[in-house]
């Protein structure tokens, strides 16, 4: 199997741990760029299948539409409305208000600070926090970003929420592979040694639905103690202080 890499997809570290990962573990790959305003990669990859992508949320685009298998593990199951009814009330926004980005106000009438994220995983744009009196400026900088975005694109809506921790979880095959804390009161902190407890709420969670064979879960401890934050396709999502060689294993020891 090839394994087609974007170049410089992660933060330097924790891009030189995985292509050394790959090395160390024998996995066929390239390294591609993606020509800007296109769907075009150098070099090009002629290769037949099977190949897997990992890259930007462009190469995860590229690869479906390409008919890579096993390609990418993404699929409509990512998309916020079924994920939020499949996990109910262990989802942090389980209340979130859904409304087309054109239509925010509508959502927002009682709020001063909001959350706003997209429905969709592969991210027209981060989910954020905005004060009430600078959304339009925040509209025109996300279409102005945005090659994807519409004025039809959903978005949810929730009241601003205290996360005490913020942890990312890589799931493989039904099997619970590595976590990282990336956020420590709402800093940015890295930290391999994840609590057991917030590994078991997530064991919890796998036993009630999971979206893919492969994906990226992150949690947070709040007032009410663990809740899903949101997950993600994991060929685009980062590491943060995970084992990567665990990741890279589990993946390559995945059959098809």
């Amino acid at each position: 199997m090839l394994w087609v890499i974007q170049e410089n997809l992660f933060q330097e570290r924790e891009y030189e741990n995985f292509l050394d990962a790959c090395l160390r573990q024998g996995i066929n790959y390239c390294q591609v760029k993606i020509v800007p305003f296109s769907h075009n990669l150098v070099p090009e990859i002629t290769e037949p299948n099977p190949i897997l992508a990992f890259g930007s949320t462009a190469l995860v685009r590229i690869s479906q539409e390409r008919g890579w298998y096993p390609g990418v593990f993404h699929n409509q199951n990512f998309h916020f409305k079924v994920w939020s009814e499949a996990w109910g009330k262990n989802i942090l926004n389980y209340q979130a208000k859904i409304f087309p980005i054109s239509q925010i106000e509508k959502g927002i009438s009682e709020l001063n600070k909001f959350f706003v994220r997209p429905c969709e995983d592969l991210k027209h744009f981060n989910g954020t926090v905005i004060d009430k009196e600078y959304l339009k400026s925040w509209k025109e900088e996300v279409f102005s970003k945005s090659t994807y975005l519409t004025e039809d694109t959903e978005v949810m809506i929730s009241p601003v929420q205290t996360l005490y921790k913020e942890y990312r979880f890589f799931v493989v095959d039904n099997h619970l592979v590595t976590g990282s804390l990336y956020k420590l009161g709402g800093k940015f902190c890295l930290d391999a040694n994840v609590e057991p407890d917030a590994y078991q709420f997530v064991s919890q969670m796998m036993e009630i639905w999971q979206p893919s064979r492969a994906f990226v879960i992150d949690i947070a401890l709040t007032e009410e103690g663990y809740k899903i934050v949101e997950i993600n396709c994991i060929n685009s999502a980062g590491f943060y202080a995970a084992d990567v060689s665990k990741i890279v294993n589990a993946i390559q020891t995945m059959k098809f």
